[in-house]
């Protein structure tokens, strides 16, 4: 009798172990289909894609929750238009149906980083993540987006950068931070960005 009481005193505590454990991101490749114009990144039911307006003065990121031609896209956000490119950076969760996108607009001078929480075919606009490479005599300031580790836990994405950077404390007020000592907070809820 004491040996199945303790086997599933056992089972039971690592379940809920496993449940409370890390929920990793990883980058995917999601695919990609022409409408026209446009190239719609499909994720599931949903699309995105990005692009100039004609007066080459802002880029836009549309959203589509049924990725169909023949629907008209919601605007999301709106950013400078510049020269250089702009894509989409898809982070999906091991564990459960949500992404973390990150809208990356390249400038040699600065970075310009949007993140979006995408869950239940709804996608949340976290905002802006003002980060950038600590490099100063780079040409190219946009901090590889690729050199980040994301998992969730609980109610929280957690994203930890494994470069040096420099982020925007406030009012154009850069500071240089270490991976090791500074991470980045989600609240899938509230979808507000916090640093520690």
């Amino acid at each position: 009798m004491n040996k199945t009481l303790f086997w599933f005193s056992l089972i039971v505590t690592l379940a809920f172990n496993i449940t409370k454990a890390q929920d990793p991101y990883s980058m995917i490749k999601p695919k990609k289909e022409s409408h026209g114009t446009n190239t719609i990144i499909r994720i599931g039911i949903i699309g995105l894609s990005t692009f100039c307006d004609s007066e080459f003065e802002n880029r836009y990121l549309q959203f589509w929750k049924n990725a169909n031609e023949d629907i008209k896209p919601e605007i999301i956000d709106t950013v400078w238009c510049s020269p250089y490119s702009s894509g989409l950076f898809i982070y999906k969760s091991k564990n459960a149906s949500d992404y973390l996108i990150f809208w990356v607009t390249e400038n040699e001078y600065n970075s310009d980083i949007h993140i979006f929480y995408l869950v239940n075919n709804i996608l949340n606009n976290i905002g802006p993540f003002p980060i950038q490479k600590d490099c100063e005599t780079c040409d190219d300031q946009i901090y590889p987006v690729n050199k980040i580790k994301i998992y969730g836990k609980d109610n929280e994405i957690i994203i930890k950068l494994l470069n040096p950077f420099i982020y925007n404390i406030g009012q154009d007020n850069w500071q240089k931070f270490s991976p090791e000592k500074t991470y980045f907070t989600i609240d899938k809820k509230g979808g507000k960005l916090i640093k520690h």
